[in-house]
C-alpha cells in the first residue's frame, strides 16, 4: 500500500472558464470531516461493508482541501466498521474565471 497523503493520481481540467483539479490520496480517516448530510438512512452498512471486503473498494469517496466529506458517506462508514486507516480520496478543487 502507498504512503499516507501519496497521489495516487492527478488530472487537471479547464471546462469553457471552469478550472477543475483533482486528485486521488490515500487520506487517514480520522482526518475527515463529515458536516450535516441531507440523507440521513444509510441504509445497511454491514452489507456495503461485506461487498467492499469480498471485491475492493470500487469508488473512493470525495473530499475538498480541508478534507470535508462531499460525497461517500456510506462507503466511509462502512470502510470504517472493517477498521482500515485510510481510504482512497478524490480531492476535488474548482475555480471560476
Amino acid at each position: 500500500m502507498k504512503k499516507s497523503n501519496s497521489i495516487l493520481e492527478e488530472l487537471k481540467i479547464d471546462w469553457g472558464g471552469i478550472n477543475m483539479m483533482y486528485q486521488i490520496k490515500l487520506i487517514p480517516i480520522q482526518t475527515i470531516i463529515v458536516r450535516n448530510r441531507i440523507r440521513q438512512d444509510l441504509g445497511d452498512i454491514d452489507e456495503l461493508s461485506n461487498s467492499i471486503k469480498q471485491v475492493g473498494l470500487l469508488q473512493p469517496i470525495g473530499v475538498n482541501k480541508n478534507n470535508i466529506l462531499i460525497f461517500g458517506q456510506r462507503r466511509l462508514e462502512a470502510i470504517k466498521k472493517l477498521g482500515w486507516k485510510e481510504i482512497p480520496s478524490i480531492i476535488l478543487e474548482v475555480g471560476y474565471e
